[in-house]
């Protein structure tokens, strides 16, 4: 058994026994319903040692049971092992729900969990599946504080101003837009990435996302924004007070007093508002089951469900973002290129490197760009076997020697004042098999064939994620995962709304928007392909039978033609990937050395 763990637990069922509960939950979330936690709310890895980004979990007095996506498979049997905790397989068939392992495992009792960390549609669907009754669900984040041993505390850094030069609109114009959409309610912000883009404010409070701990209140004639004490500079207070925002503080959020009631995105807006206590009303006034209210008896505040206008507005790129999203693009291209002729040099030589240490070598070349301020997430670096685990995550401890044949997969990205970018390659360290090669030209079918579409407008991604996987499917071989998420600008690499997954989500494909083109193959025991490129959606043409829009592919990076079968691809495909890697060579070779430039001139050369 993993002793550290059983050991936490065990202190987790003491506090549980003090306050009579019978099961504690974990929503794996922060107060802001944040993808990548600060250290402070990592209760799951500290419990669990499971460290994918998304899992809940639930704790009984005998048993633990942990469940994640199918991203996360192969990590959690390996980080669950000999914890005695239970894992359960996300979406597949047979798999309960959480709600449904409570009603089959317990007939009644108490489910404490950390309310500050439960967003109100997730505490509506529990209170609803659970019927409240035989079951309450009891606020106790006392029980974390008491059985984590000298837990972090909440981050507090600094908050930096984001110029108009590279965010093309100022404060101002921002909050006049949002507020002319409001309708009679004021609006409460929660998620950090839609405040930090509404202010053209950054932070660090969260690794790999440049925001901050905030609240905003919007108003017809109000503006606040809510922060922790001594994060703004001596300079932008002022600042921000000479625009008309008031400045309340984050933690206390007395100013939200001021209003009887205001509308709030249910998916980011935790229960207890981190000490604001927020009650479901429904329960014992007579609201019918699904009623999206809740209230505050206290203060008699009610907060209406209102889906953030905020999460589209950003979603779409202004020019001025776009144009310094390309420069983002060819700075990363650059060092991912000096990173491929690095390991061109180095990796089957005597030296025997490790993954980790690739990591590292690829990070250094990353922050000699001007500009760069950090990853946008942990780098993933998998070789053979490995690349298998779609989120892994190498440490020192776990990192692998690259020696031997096999395919390395790299999937990183950069965090820049003029933008945010998200890549993956494969290459093959030695000789390639037949099997590899051919998977990993199924995956570059897929790959061109959502890179080349052009599509109405209004047609949603999920109707567009056919065309990454159908080369696939033709195999009898596909992937768990989605194939393209919303990258932000100089934010958040994963937002919304719009998405290119076989999920349904109504969010069309819009002008402006950019998103991740990463279809792939994983091969329990074997291998792991990815090939991933950034595509900004833009307009082609409008005739009589409507507008349609087309993609530019952002990202600059040649993809490995040794891993190519040449008989696989049409004569269209082929013609794809000759154009994009003379745009490659032609972009990234003038910032190279002349050693670096005849490595980029081979790679890009023709099939």
């Amino acid at each position: 058994m993993n002793k550290l763990i059983t050991e936490r637990l065990a202190a987790l069922r003491k506090e549980m026994a003090k306050i009579n509960a019978d099961a504690f939950y974990f929503s794996g979330k922060d107060p802001h319903a944040s993808e990548y936690l600060a250290d402070h709310w990592k209760t799951i890895p500290y419990f669990s040692g499971f460290t994918g980004s998304a899992a809940t979990m639930l704790v009984t007095k005998n048993s633990a049971t942990l469940w994640t996506d199918s991203r996360y498979f192969i990590q959690a049997t390996e980080q669950l092992e000999g914890t005695g905790i239970d894992l359960m397989r996300l979406r597949v068939e047979g798999t309960p729900t959480h709600t449904e392992w409570i009603l089959n495992n317990l007939n009644e009792g108490q489910i404490a969990t950390d309310l500050s960390c439960l967003m109100l549609d997730e505490y509506e669907d529990l209170s609803d599946e659970l019927m409240l009754e035989p079951f309450r669900i009891i606020d106790s984040e006392k029980c974390i504080n008491n059985a984590w041993t000298n837990r972090p505390a909440i981050a507090a850094n600094n908050i930096f101003e984001l110029e108009e030069k590279h965010c093309g609109q100022s404060r101002k114009e921002k909050i006049s837009i949002v507020k002319e959409q409001l309708d009679d309610e004021p609006l409460l912000i929660t998620a950090l990435d839609e405040i930090a883009w509404l202010f053209n404010l950054r932070g660090s409070d969260i690794e790999y996302n440049p925001v901050f701990f905030a609240y905003a209140l919007i108003d017809t004639d109000r503006t606040i924004l809510f922060v922790q004490d001594g994060c703004l500079s001596t300079d932008l207070v002022p600042k921000l007070k000479s625009e008309g925002i008031e400045i309340g503080n984050y933690h206390s959020r007395d100013k939200l007093k001021d209003f009887m009631s205001f509308q709030a995105d249910f998916s980011s807006t935790n229960v207890s508002l981190n000490g604001y206590n927020m009650i479901q009303i429904k329960a014992n006034t007579g609201f019918p089951p699904g009623e999206h209210i809740f209230v505050d008896p206290f203060e008699t505040n009610v907060v209406e469900h209102q889906a953030s206008p905020i999460k589209a507005l950003k979603a779409v790129k202004n020019q001025t973002e776009i144009e310094n999203t390309r420069k983002a693009m060819l700075k990363d291209g650059v060092a991912m290129v000096k990173f491929l002729h690095w390991l061109d040099n180095n990796i089957e030589g005597e030296r025997v490197y490790g993954e980790y240490e690739l990591v590292e070598k690829l990070n250094s070349l990353r922050a000699e760009q001007e500009n760069f301020i950090g990853n946008s997430f942990y780098p993933i670096m998998s070789f053979r076997a490995n690349g298998a685990i779609v989120h892994r995550a190498v440490t020192k401890e776990t990192a692998e020697p690259i020696e031997g044949n096999g395919l390395l997969l790299f999937d990183s990205g950069g965090q820049y004042l003029e933008g945010t970018t998200d890549i993956t390659r494969t290459i093959p360290i030695g000789t390639p098999t037949a099997e590899e090669i051919t998977d990993f030209t199924l995956v570059l079918k897929g790959m061109i064939g959502l890179s080349t579409v052009r599509f109405p407008e209004g047609t949603p991604g999920c109707n567009l994620d056919v065309l990454a996987r159908q080369a696939l499917w033709q195999y009898g071989l596909n992937y768990g995962h989605g194939t393209g998420h919303g990258i932000g600008f100089f934010l958040n690499v994963h937002e919304g709304p719009q998405s290119i997954r076989q999920d349904y989500n109504p969010v069309p494909m819009n002008a402006g928007m950019i998103t991740s083109n990463e279809p792939g193959i994983y091969r329990e025991g074997k291998h792991g392909i990815r090939i991933e490129n950034a595509i900004l959606c833009k307009e082609w043409e409008s005739n009589e039978f409507g507008k349609f829009l087309e993609f530019e592919t952002m990202t600059l990076c040649p993809i490995d033609k040794r891993l190519v079968d040449k008989s696989m691809l049409t004569k269209e495909e082929l013609e794809w990937l000759k154009n994009y890697h003379e745009l490659c060579y032609n972009k990234i070779s003038e910032h190279l050395s002349d050693e670096e430039k005849v490595f980029l001139k081979e790679i890009c050369s023709e099939l």
